[in-house]
């Protein structure tokens, strides 16, 4: 690159860098490589680099906290995802005092969370919080925390700025969905629910989520297909005619169904496979794995 060209680029605003040097955050020898090009360079590349951060390791969390890195870098950060992370007291203490103007937070099946906590850290990011996920442990016996509706309730207090809530995997009931299609602030901004792996849920509790008046700005709604809570093709093809604007999403999960039963789950696959091509607001997604590894493919976080 030539000093003219470095010179043309540097007249470009902070914010139009930042929106270049993103494109590149993915491939870390370029941001390396951005960030010994000069000192401005390097002030916008450590604030892309840090502007989202996942931990899917126990070691890699420990080391980013005991490095300093959390510290110091906590003021860039906007996004933030933990999967498979035991968070200790300190840890909590931590994210509370650091981390308050995030745009994401996403706990996928983490240990040791306690609901005052996330209250607490939803609270302290509200004003700026535009996504939360939340995945408990399923089916799967382990020591996951589990997000039931006791859990949620207090949290749910101070989400009502979310543009999307994504509860998956989770012990929730029917309480949890009349708390949000209910609330007195009415969610006004919120586009997005996924309540995929949600086993509890029933229809009665989704059809409360379109109450008059509520949850004005709800345009896409992803569930998983349970016939034993009246999630069945029928359900579904009610919620496409009754409300051609939303865009329902359908989760069916083949271990649910017993070999005996392929017959059967065939059929059923055949009926929502017409209903998706028939209904341009119904889309079709098929889960084959059932392994705690598998299972973090399925519900992807852009999906």
């Amino acid at each position: 690159m030539s000093v003219k060209t470095l010179r043309d680029i540097n007249s470009f605003p902070e914010g139009i860098l930042l929106k270049i040097f993103h494109h590149l955050r993915d491939l870390s020898r370029d941001i390396a490589s951005i960030s010994l090009t000069c000192k401005r360079w390097h002030a916008c590349a450590v604030i892309v680099n840090y502007s989202s951060v996942s931990f899917n390791s126990q070691d890699k969390w420990n080391t980013f906290v005991s490095s300093g890195l959390l510290n110091k870098y906590a003021h860039h950060i906007e996004s933030i995802l933990f999967s498979l992370i035991d968070l200790s007291s300190d840890d909590k203490e931590l994210l509370l005092n650091c981390c308050t103007s995030l745009t994401s937070i996403q706990l996928l099946k983490c240990k040791n969370l306690d609901s005052d906590f996330l209250r607490d850290w939803v609270k302290s990011n509200k004003k700026t919080l535009q996504s939360l996920r939340l995945w408990g442990p399923k089916l799967f016996a382990s020591s996951v925390t589990a997000v039931t509706d006791d859990f949620l309730a207090p949290v749910l207090v101070h989400c009502t700025n979310l543009k999307e809530l994504r509860i998956i995997g989770a012990g929730i009931t029917d309480a949890s969905l009349l708390r949000i299609a209910t609330s007195p602030n009415s969610w006004h901004a919120l586009e997005w629910i996924d309540l995929a792996g949600c086993l509890a849920v029933t229809g009665f509790g989704v059809a409360e989520l379109f109450s008059p008046g509520h949850l004005p700005a709800l345009k896409n709604l992803r569930l998983e297909f349970n016939n034993k809570n009246e999630m069945d093709v029928d359900f579904f093809e009610f919620l496409a005619n009754s409300f051609p604007n939303y865009n329902f999403h359908i989760v069916v999960a083949y271990w649910y169904y017993e070999p005996r039963a392929a017959a059967k789950y065939g059929n059923m696959m055949e009926q929502l496979a017409a209903l998706s091509r028939r209904k341009n607001n119904v889309s079709l997604e098929r889960r084959l794995g059932n392994t705690t590894t598998e299972e973090f493919t399925l519900y992807s976080a852009n999906s």
